[in-house]
């Protein structure tokens, strides 16, 4: 006679749907890069200006896009696979990074160019926010929803948390270069975790929730 098994815990139940493991992995890879990227962009601007102005100057620059960009990247969320959108906005920015680093390696980034690559990032966190937590909504059922917030809080905060007790470090012996090479590698490894979330195309508009949580499963 076999014994009865214990019942799964909350977050047991909530890390078994097949998609779920690699978003969470995807935000908290993520925003530590996003983390490592604007505390490294800071460091950089007050050595280089020892200007507080030039400071905030860059957190205007990514603050701004995140009051202006979400009701146009509303539209993208709406009528656009979240998972395929999240990937080219991860890409998108990998590729912004990526260029910045390589221009911070040759000693030739030039402020202008550092505040266009903040601003860039700005708009296309404040469309990857809205996009990745409405595909939140096509991989957890509604009942868990709220517990997938809060491990997605944890998974968010827990990567900046990370990014602000390394980014001293990596600073101090890569330089700018180093911390922006670092966030383009994570934005790749968070576009690679939506691409192994799941499998197939789901316009929003089309697909109904039940139908692809099965279909999710499935898959």
């Amino acid at each position: 006679m076999t014994s009865p098994q214990a019942p799964k815990t909350q977050w047991q139940s909530l890390f078994s749907n097949r998609g779920f493991p690699f978003f969470f992995a995807a935000m908290f890879v993520s925003l530590f890069g996003t983390g490592m990227n604007f505390a490294g962009v800071t460091l950089y601007v007050l050595a280089k200006t020892h200007s507080t102005v030039q400071v905030s100057l860059t957190v205007v620059l990514l603050t701004l896009p995140r009051l202006l960009v979400p009701p146009f990247g509303g539209v993208l969320t709406d009528r656009a696979d979240r998972r395929y959108l999240s990937i080219i906005l991860d890409l998108g920015r990998a590729a912004i990074v990526a260029a910045a680093a390589l221009l911070a390696w040759r000693g030739s980034l030039e402020l202008w160019q550092l505040y266009g690559m903040v601003l860039l990032l700005g708009v296309g966190f404040a469309i990857y926010w809205s996009s990745s937590l409405a595909l939140l909504q096509e991989v957890i059922p509604p009942p868990q929803l709220v517990s997938a917030n809060s491990a997605v809080l944890i998974a968010v905060q827990g990567g900046m948390l990370v990014a602000g007790g390394l980014v001293g470090f990596v600073y101090e012996r890569a330089g700018l270069a180093g911390i922006l090479a670092i966030d383009g590698a994570t934005y790749a490894l968070s576009a690679l975790c939506f691409y192994l979330l799941r499998r197939g195309y789901f316009p929003p508009r089309v697909s109904a929730l039940p139908t692809l949580f099965s279909t999710v499963r499935l898959s």
